[in-house]
């Protein structure tokens, strides 16, 4: 399946592939495999991938209101910036930066609380270019705690708005 995918991105000179996703997990997943994972885990070119829970018309005709860009500040994530400030330019949407660090108590964080803060809350502003403001609604947020759970709990809290 993927030689397939890789000659038609080559092709075709494709920028971004968007993909369905079934959502399996767990041995479903491991017995009939994941075409999408195979995808995204391969590509050379950026992948979007929507799942079974989306629902119909949440994409507002390709315009979005509130774009998440989660971040650890990561080289994958770095790559993935441009994308974000893309989307929230071509929507005029709200861009949220968004950083989760460990609890404050964590042995894994040997620094402050507040110059974790503060480190994050920088190293996101950098990501937005000056004048962002003028075509986009650029915000930054540090949470703590597990980066799976706060990143998705985030999102339903803004879902809601």
């Amino acid at each position: 399946m993927w030689s397939s995918v890789a000659s038609v991105l080559r092709e075709h000179s494709i920028d971004l592939v968007i993909l369905g996703t079934h959502g399996r997990t767990g041995a479903l997943k491991l017995l009939m495999g994941s075409i999408a994972e195979e995808i995204f885990r391969k590509s050379n070119v950026p992948v979007l991938t929507i799942g079974p829970s989306v629902r119909n018309g949440a994409h507002n005709g390709g315009r979005f209101h509130n774009i998440l860009y989660a971040t650890d500040f990561s080289t994958e994530a770095d790559a993935a910036a441009p994308y974000a400030l893309s989307f929230a330019e071509e929507s005029q949407a709200r861009l949220t930066l968004l950083h989760v660090l460990p609890e404050p108590n964590s042995r894994r964080d040997p620094k402050s609380p507040n110059e974790s803060v503060a480190d994050a809350m920088h190293w996101m502003q950098r990501l937005v270019p000056k004048g962002a403001g003028n075509w986009c609604r650029p915000e930054t947020m540090v949470r703590f705690g597990n980066p799976g759970e706060r990143i998705l709990e985030y999102a339903k809290e803004t879902a809601r708005t």
